[in-house]
């Protein structure tokens, strides 16, 4: 995992340099942001950036001009001080394909449109596309309705949408029930308590809500959902803080959807295949690996699909919780599946215990079923775990 981590960081440290080259060469004739999008479609809308101190130091108050339109651009600061870095949302315009928009910083532009579709009261969230509501006392999801279908998505279960669960085994042997004495295997499965609702971010472009919980005194949970404006999808941000534990744990995320006959389909290396169906026998069913995504489908007329974007799980079990089952063949299964965020079950090159801060990133997004369902959904899932780049890039 050390090297694992180092890689990750090098990686970073190209990739930056690579970036910072190439905006390099963009000549500017004002202080300005370079957009870039590394995929091969045009992509834009509204994507928080991290803005340098430098950008914005002197500064009370800027904004942002399209430099080849002339027309101002709609952002606000999400958070930041003068001398730090600052988390700014922008409404950007669609950038070309493996290309580049300049945004110039300009004191004295254009007023943006700023108007939104976004309310955020209490325990409900919403824009033009998507209401959400959460139950104040288990904190879950108890509606989650796509508004332009008159659709209820939020499915029905003994855990609700978005429900962390934290799983141990209380018998002492532990890690050495997992194949031997599978069947005497038995789980201790609580959810959190102690559920708080507060509003998050409050701008024209992007408001939230956090959900503090608890699991035990030093087991904290922060679930944040957030909105765009006029965008149909809803991102969840989850940090869990836990002590460590060398007994065998593990935590899940509870997506139960209100679909009918769901079909799933998961991004795999080099593609995309159906759990259960498309496996053979004995091969790995109760538990999946993912690249970026699940994809879960009503295949019918006016049938509708739901994809779920993963940043950094990569372990789900569809249909119900499996560990131990060693299951021949999956069971068809009814539209519910967990996130695997974290365990500590296996024996060798792994760490015993994980503790710490616990960060994991999810976008959930609904659209009606049809030919280009998988496009679409690989689409979804690489601007998910691949936002456009930027660039600070001083006059001249």
């Amino acid at each position: 995992s050390a090297q694992a981590y180092e890689a990750s960081l090098v990686t970073a440290s190209i990739y930056d340099a690579a970036r910072e080259a190439r905006a390099s060469g963009v000549p500017t004739t004002a202080p300005s942001l370079v957009i870039e999008n590394p995929s091969c479609w045009s992509r834009g809308g509204i994507q928080m950036f991290r803005i340098p101190a430098s950008a914005t130091y002197g500064r009370q108050a800027f904004k942002l001009v399209d430099a080849a339109a002339g027309k101002a651009v709609a952002m606000h600061k999400v958070r930041g001080a003068p001398v730090f870095d600052s988390m700014v949302a922008i409404d950007v315009p669609p950038v070309p394909p493996m290309g580049y928009r300049v945004l110039q910083i300009d004191e004295t532009g254009p007023d943006p449109d700023l108007s939104t579709d976004l309310r955020c009261a209490g325990n409900v969230l919403e824009n033009a596309y998507y209401r959400v509501e959460v139950d104040a006392t288990m904190g879950v999801l108890s509606s989650l309705r796509d508004k332009k279908r008159n659709r209820e998505l939020a499915g029905k279960g003994k855990y609700g949408l978005l429900q962390y669960v934290y799983e141990r085994v209380p018998e002492r042997p532990g890690r050495g029930l997992f194949w031997p004495r599978r069947k005497e295997l038995e789980f201790d499965r609580t959810v959190p308590d102690s559920v708080r609702i507060s509003q998050g971010h409050d701008g024209p472009l992007v408001k939230s809500l956090r959900i503090n919980s608890r699991v035990g005194e030093r087991h904290s949970i922060e679930c944040e959902l957030l909105l765009c404006r006029a965008t149909p999808r809803l991102d969840v941000r989850l940090t869990i803080h836990k002590p460590g534990n060398t007994g065998p744990e593990a935590g899940y995320l509870a997506f139960p959807l209100a679909l009918d006959k769901p079909v799933f389909d998961l991004d795999a290396v080099g593609g995309t295949f159906q759990p259960g169906p498309g496996q053979i026998d004995r091969t790995a069913s109760d538990y999946h690996s993912v690249q970026r995504y699940v994809r879960v489908s009503e295949v019918a007329d006016e049938g509708l699909d739901m994809i779920i974007a993963t940043l950094a799980t990569p372990l789900v079990q569809i249909g119900d919780i499996h560990v131990g089952k060693y299951q021949q063949r999956l069971a068809p299964p009814g539209p519910l599946f967990y996130m695997w965020l974290f365990n500590n079950y296996w024996f060798t090159n792994f760490p015993a215990s994980q503790e710490g801060e616990l960060q994991f990133g999810f976008a959930l997004t609904s659209r009606r079923h049809g030919d280009d369902a998988v496009s679409a959904a690989h689409r979804f899932g690489v601007e998910t775990c691949r936002p456009l780049a930027i660039v600070y890039r001083p006059e001249g």
